[in-house]
């Protein structure tokens, strides 16, 4: 008989960190969504969703951007009205060779975060946050956290049939990605991230430095994310009807 996995509904509204490049690289690998006002858009579509109130287990903002672009645009969406508290961090992380693969740049980005945001140091050991691909839109975010187990170092969506990870989406403790992946990202330069991450963790918890650790790794998300937007790699529309008919079949 299958065991009922209990769920959070008493969850609190959680930290959203965005990932953002708006003007990637000349010559990055498996990247053929590079107009920097094409990103912007995507940008821009995707902060005003999270910042909408109808969002409301999403509750505080960290918009990070690795490429030193103007985010004034980015900023004029939050205007008074707007009750969540929103960060933005720029900084020109992209002094690294084009062929490394995306993963590099985007945790190197996140450890950047892990360091300089301010309301990502808010956070106590082992309190929630998210991480999302900053280009999407997660339309059932709020279920994602709603639904999220009590207790873990990192929750993710692991494929074994593929041995591989879905990085667009998620969520760590504050421990739990100081000790499981700050500086992790040197390991993703010649590597798929997804890759990394199914080989590293699919068994067992280990820590950055190679070593077992105690954090719980979920290697199942409860709910299904509907993600919407474009991927960068392939132009994938993730709204389109066959990606809507994936989610309702993952969901069953």
């Amino acid at each position: 008989m299958p065991i009922k996995r209990s769920v959070n509904d008493q969850s609190k509204p959680a930290l959203l960190i965005m990932t953002a490049t708006i003007t990637p690289p000349a010559g990055a690998v498996d990247l053929h969504r590079v107009d920097p006002q094409l990103r912007l858009q995507d940008y821009l579509e995707a902060l005003a969703f999270y910042l909408d109130p109808a969002v409301k287990f999403i509750d505080r903002i960290v918009f990070v951007e690795n490429s030193g672009a103007d985010l004034a645009p980015l900023k004029a969406l939050c205007t008074p009205n707007i009750s969540k508290k929103v960060e933005f961090l720029s900084f020109f992380g992209l002094d690294y060779p084009s062929h490394y693969n995306r993963g590099y740049g985007e945790f190197k980005l996140l450890d950047f975060a892990f360091s300089k945001s301010r309301l990502l140091n808010e956070l106590s050991e082992n309190e929630k946050w998210w991480k999302v691909t900053g280009r999407l839109k997660v339309s059932n975010i709020d279920k994602m956290v709603r639904t999220a187990p009590d207790s873990y170092g990192l929750y993710a969506d692991f494929r074994p049939k593929r041995s591989w990870v879905d990085v667009r989406l998620l969520s760590f403790s504050r421990s739990g990605y100081r000790d499981l992946m700050l500086g992790l990202y040197l390991e993703f330069a010649s590597i798929k991230i997804e890759d990394v991450f199914f080989k590293r963790f699919a068994n067992q918890s280990i820590d950055s430095n190679g070593e077992p650790s105690d954090h719980l790794i979920v290697r199942e998300f409860r709910s299904v994310p509907r993600f919407e937007g474009f991927g960068g790699w392939m132009n994938t529309d993730y709204s389109s009807r066959k990606f809507r008919f994936i989610y309702t079949l993952r969901g069953l």
